[in-house]
């Protein structure tokens, strides 16, 4: 069992909250990309500052993406416009972050939070039946791209080694080494079901507010629906009172 101060305890859980909640549990695709290119560079400082959390030089040129073509620019600068080199620039940010988004999401975490998820109930049942076995290791199945190599650079008289591909789940091993496993709570939602790290101990039980609000709504209309159904036919009625004559005109 891995012993780690308190202190560091608490980073890491702030690294790992900021991660799946705006990496591990998003649904990425290369479209979000090229409706939002600014996202490239916003995933690429998140990744910097949680996964790697500081073991990787943030301008290394494996994180600057990019391509060749950025490369022969800077022989025959005439050449190359610069909106060409920004949109090749996007297409080797988005492929680089895919890449580690799916090696990281389909590779290893989906399997790991329902690995934790599933040792949290039966810690629950251990705490009612004492005999119930809890606390058996387990061993997680990787899946990786079928190629692994480990690219390696010798630029300039010094030896770099490019951290992608596999190397990214072993970042995020790291960071959970020694972390609580109550920390990770799956959404209240019944429509959600999304995991997420609770920083402090009486915390959210909900993903979002807009899973807390949708779920209040849902229980309250279980509960009373005529009472839901009159209060909601009540706050309609003091919405439409509340707009122009002239808006209920063109109704």
């Amino acid at each position: 069992m891995t012993l780690i101060n308190a202190e560091i305890v608490d980073k890491k859980i702030r690294c790992l909250a900021v991660l799946v909640d705006e990496f591990l549990e998003r649904d990425i695709t290369l479209k979000d990309f090229h409706l939002d290119p600014g996202l490239i560079e916003r995933l690429r400082k998140l990744l910097v500052e949680t996964l790697w959390a500081g073991n990787i030089d943030p301008h290394d040129s494996d994180w600057s993406f990019d391509s060749n073509l950025a490369d022969a620019a800077l022989d025959e600068p005439d050449l190359y416009a610069e909106e060409d080199l920004q949109r090749e620039r996007v297409e080797v940010g988005a492929r680089t972050l895919l890449y580690i988004y799916k090696v990281l999401k389909w590779g290893f975490w989906e399997k790991f939070k329902l690995e934790v998820l599933h040792q949290q109930e039966m810690e629950a049942v251990s705490r009612d039946n004492p005999l119930a076995y809890y606390g058996a290791k387990s061993s997680l199945p990787l899946k990786l791209p079928s190629k692994q190599t480990l690219p390696c650079s010798f630029e300039g008289g010094t030896i770099h080694f490019y951290q992608s591909g596999a190397h990214a789940i072993l970042a995020l091993v790291n960071l959970l080494q020694g972390l609580p496993i109550g920390i990770f709570w799956k959404c209240k939602d019944p429509s959600c079901g999304r995991c997420f790290i609770r920083v402090h101990q009486h915390g959210k039980k909900y993903c979002s507010q807009r899973c807390a609000s949708r779920h209040y709504q849902k229980v309250k209309r279980e509960e009373d629906r005529e009472g839901f159904n009159r209060y909601h036919k009540q706050y309609r009625k003091k919405l439409s009172e509340l707009e122009s004559p002239q808006r209920r005109e063109k109704r």
